[in-house]
């Protein structure tokens, strides 16, 4: 009897919460998520005063994700929302109409892995108990210090999918499973997830290969039922709206960056008119692998991505639908737009939050051809950086931040005008 008045004694009272409240933003709106043990189900959350009990969205007892993942759409006019979880009240950041100042971050997991990733990519393991090596919980530490209205991450988030041969360097943790997630993305991203509210991209390192099974149940925003199992390749690109200001997430984690296959361009010009069809219209398309952006392998400046270019060639997307494309992919920072001619946004790459950086580009990248069309100002630069955007009366002040928050580039984007110019 001793026993078990002790063992009830130590018996927690409440479940445990495994990650911070977060809310992300999907084409249903704004979404509540939380991570928790498998003790008493799902938590309360209150909404304006009101409580409800939020859903279960995922409940896997098996080894791989062995907790509950909980969920509840909040209501546009929601003025105040907190989960509450036992005696804790977890706030949750809301979204705001025409968010004036938003953090882009992208590639952010340490890299254990034996084989490159992306074009130039080089074979390396990142040392991810060293903050100069990999940075990552620094860059979100000082992105959340910015208080941002938005938060937007352009993908591959897990890094860790091979055995580290050092473990002093970096640790034993390995695969796809629940410990890589938190420990490349949800323990050292958990201030900057309380934040703001986010959008998520599905990077390559999400890829029906690799990390899907994580990235549908923690961070995609639709139902799962609709997404189904990775038999596919692709989903269907979706739209988030917060007032006049409008964001296309576009799925290319399997879009060939070099040749433009038939099957994949047909796929991705309908995905393309999907997106004009939902109304779009001066809005930023985000996604994981850019429209037009380059790569430098072997010493030579390769321009990416064959597929995505073609499919918006064959749609005729104008300027007046899409006034800035915003990627990671490539492990730097680069900015370009282009000439008046050519009709095109500018390309915003932020690639370089965490993960082991790419072989530099020419600093310059004016006068660069891609896709038939020639760059008139691109800057690039190579080091750990976030983006901070801030909404001003003549376009977006655009800043490429240290990850300890010093300003390393400060540059001006006039979208109505097509132009994107660093000082």
């Amino acid at each position: 009897m001793k026993f078990l008045v002790l063992a009830l004694a130590i018996t927690p009272a409440f479940a445990q919460n495994l990650t911070p409240a977060w809310v992300e933003l999907g084409p249903t709106g704004a979404i509540a998520r939380i991570v928790i043990d498998r003790f008493g189900g799902c938590p309360q959350i209150k909404l304006d005063g009101q409580s409800t009990r939020m859903h279960t969205r995922v409940d896997s007892p098996a080894a791989n994700f062995p907790f509950l993942i909980c969920e509840a759409h909040i209501p546009a006019a929601t003025k105040k929302a907190s989960v509450e979880l036992g005696t804790k009240s977890l706030s949750l950041a809301l979204p705001m109409a025409n968010p004036r100042r938003i953090v882009v971050i992208g590639d952010t997991g340490c890299r254990l892995k034996n084989t490159p990733d992306t074009p130039g990519g080089r074979v390396t393991i990142q040392n991810c108990e060293d903050p100069e090596q990999w940075p990552f919980p620094q860059v979100a530490h000082s992105a959340a210090a910015e208080k941002p209205d938005l938060v937007i991450h352009v993908g591959d988030y897990l890094y860790r999918e091979m055995k580290c041969p050092d473990p002093a360097k970096c640790g034993s943790i390995s695969g796809y499973e629940w410990p890589s997630w938190n420990a490349d993305f949800f323990a050292p991203a958990a201030e900057l997830l309380q934040a703001a509210p986010w959008i998520f991209v599905r990077g390559n390192h999400e890829d029906c290969g690799r990390a899907w099974q994580g990235f549908y149940f923690l961070l995609d925003p639709r139902d799962l039922n609709q997404l189904g199992p990775c038999s596919t390749p692709y989903s269907a690109p979706y739209v988030v709206k917060l007032g006049a200001q409008q964001f296309a997430v576009l799925d290319s984690a399997a879009a060939n960056d070099i040749i433009a296959p038939p099957q994949q361009v047909a796929e991705y010009t309908q995905q393309f008119r999907s997106i004009l069809a939902q109304g779009f219209h001066n809005g930023w398309v985000l996604t994981h692998r850019p429209i037009w952006g380059f790569s430098s392998q072997l010493n030579v400046t390769t321009p990416l991505n064959a597929t995505l270019e073609a499919a918006w060639e064959k749609v005729g997307v104008k300027r007046s639908d899409v006034s800035l494309v915003v990627a990671g992919h490539i492990h730097l920072f680069e900015l370009l737009s282009y000439e008046t001619a050519a009709q095109l946004p500018p390309q915003l790459v932020i690639g370089n939050s965490g993960t082991q950086l790419a072989a530099p580009l020419p600093a310059d990248l004016g006068g660069s051809k891609i896709a038939n069309k020639i760059v008139a100002k691109g800057e690039s630069f190579t080091s750990f950086s976030y983006v901070l955007l801030t909404r001003e009366q003549s376009g977006w002040h655009l800043q490429m931040r240290s990850q300890t928050g010093a300003d390393k580039a400060d540059c001006t984007l006039e979208l109505h005008a097509g132009t994107a110019i660093c000082e």
